[in-house]
Order: C-alpha cells, then sequence, then structure tokens
C-alpha cells in the first residue's frame, strides 16, 4: 500500500519506517494501558494472574500474523501474490475497528473514579511523578 522505491525513490523506505515507528508507539501505549486497566479491575489476590494473560498477548499476535500471511499467500496465485500481501494488512483494519469500539465501551477505573471523585486527580502527573516523594515508585 505504501509507494514503491521505484515509484518515489528512497522516501519509499523513509514513508515505511515512519509508518513502523506510529505503529510501534502505538502498540506501546495501549499494551501499557492495558495492564494498567487489567491491574486496577483485577482482585488484589488475583492482580498477577490476570495481568500475565497480558504477557503472552504479543507473541500470540505474532503467531496469528504468520496463520493469516502463510493462510493467505497459499490461497493465492503466484501471479496475483505480490498484490494480494496487502489483503492481511487491510483486513487489520477490521480488527483496528473492533479495537476502537472495544475501547470506547470501556469506563474508568474504580480506583480512578474514586480518585476524581475525591478531588485528587493529578494536575500536573510529570510533576508529580519526577518531583515528588512519588520519584521511588517510577
Amino acid at each position: 500500500m505504501v509507494p514503491s522505491y521505484a515509484q518515489i525513490g528512497a522516501a519509499a523506505g523513509i514513508v515505511l519506517l515512519l509508518l513502523r515507528l506510529v505503529q510501534g508507539l502505538c502498540l506501546g501505549g495501549e499494551y501499557g494501558g492495558a495492564i494498567t486497566y487489567v491491574a486496577e479491575h483485577a482482585p488484589d489476590e488475583k492482580r498477577g494472574y490476570y495481568t500475565g494473560w497480558l504477557q503472552t498477548s504479543p507473541t500470540l499476535g505474532i503467531v496469528v500474523s504468520m496463520v493469516v500471511i502463510i493462510g493467505t499467500r497459499q490461497l493465492l496465485e503466484r501471479s496475483v501474490q505480490r498484490v494480494g500481501m496487502a489483503d492481511p494488512f487491510l483486513l487489520s483494519l477490521l480488527m483496528v475497528a473492533i479495537a476502537i469500539y472495544i475501547r470506547l465501551q470501556l469506563q474508568e477505573t474504580p480506583i480512578f473514579q474514586a480518585i476524581k471523585a475525591g478531588g485528587r486527580p493529578a494536575t500536573n502527573p510529570w510533576r508529580e511523578a519526577f518531583w515528588s516523594q512519588n520519584v521511588k515508585y517510577v
């Protein structure tokens, strides 16, 4: 889906690199957010067990993506294989839509709701994390 080197020269590699950087940053942000969300919803005695399952998600994602790619390659003929390899990536748009829907349905965690109700939300989280007694937790 990205223009090839023949079409836009070295800019093709730069565009691909930038897209992969954005993808990695998004994954990292969602991954950390997911662990925090699960940890704040889990019962105290099961917190490690529940967040431990999240550690398998990147590996599971790689395995599932490889199955999709191998399946696509097997289904496509050689003549259309080059164009058809974009199909798994287009299929991921459906997964993104589902993820966005799920994300919009999530409620704030009980811990955050209690902090917000108590009128104690952080006005400057960076300052409170790095310039206070909380730095020992960081």
